[in-house]
């Protein structure tokens, strides 16, 4: 099963080529991981119920396996590594990268911050049910760290937390507005960070599966993230809560 969204990737490159005047680069085609191909699976397995349950087009639905995805090791990321990783992200996203770090939220959520989801006397920040990946709301702690992040985006922009503030050329050569959204699938600007700090480990391009624990910068000495993208906790510190709600269990996320 061949990605698609790679060749789309490539269609936009071969285009900017063509109008630049430049060798096409070559396709090579890349397949999708094995937990795109079990999402496939998953969601024909339910409309195949569907079908004979709900709608009774089929006597049976057939049986559809999948295989789970492999748990990757966790692996920490230390001081140093952060700060390298920081120093070498391009200015536009440099930001969201520190504010993930420090809160271990997912990026579609940083992107997606709105300020009335901010509160910055109680030090907090929340997503919204309809968008979190487990349909419920997530409460953020925010360390001062986090609060210094936010206090740079003030003035802005009226709605959105994280915006662009220089224009660039779209593949048709038109300039994009100055003041923008960001996009949650550019990875442009990411990757050449990565590419330039020498680590391509960081996840911060697939969104984790939870919220992971609180990862403060200045007091514990290192960061920590899973193989899918979650955050996790170096040592003790405080667990996350919504606002109003009980704190949870200090307990170390698991794969």
């Amino acid at each position: 099963m061949n990605n698609r969204k790679h060749l789309q990737v490539w269609e936009s490159k071969r285009d900017a080529a063509m109008r630049k005047g430049k060798p096409v680069p070559e396709y090579k085609p890349r397949q999708v991981s094995q937990a795109t191909k079990a999402q496939h699976l998953s969601f024909i397995r339910s409309l195949l119920r569907a079908a004979a349950n709900d709608w009774g087009w089929i006597k049976t639905a057939p049986v559809i396996k999948t295989r789970k995805p492999i748990s990757k090791r966790i692996r920490w990321l230390t001081r140093e590594e952060a700060e390298r990783l920081i120093e070498c992200m391009p200015e536009s996203i440099k930001p969201v990268v520190i504010f993930a770090l420090a809160t271990g939220l997912r990026r579609s959520n940083i992107i997606g911050l709105e300020w009335q989801q901010v509160d910055m006397q109680r030090k907090v920040a929340w997503v919204n049910p309809e968008n979190a990946k487990a349909g419920k709301a997530i409460g953020v702690a925010l360390n001062d760290t986090a609060c210094r992040v936010l206090r740079d985006q003030i003035g802005k922009h009226s709605r959105w937390v994280f915006v662009h503030t220089t224009a660039k050329h779209r593949p048709d050569g038109t300039l994009t507005p100055a003041v923008r959204k960001m996009r949650v699938d550019d990875n442009n600007a990411r990757r050449a960070g990565l590419k330039k700090s020498g680590d391509r480990g960081f996840p911060f391009s697939r969104p984790p599966a939870h919220l992971g624990e609180l990862a403060n910068s200045v007091r514990r000495p290192a960061f920590c993230f899973t193989g899918n993208g979650r955050m996790g906790e170096h040592r003790d510190g405080t667990s996350l809560c919504s606002p109003g709600a009980e704190p949870p269990d200090r307990t170390r996320t698991e794969n």
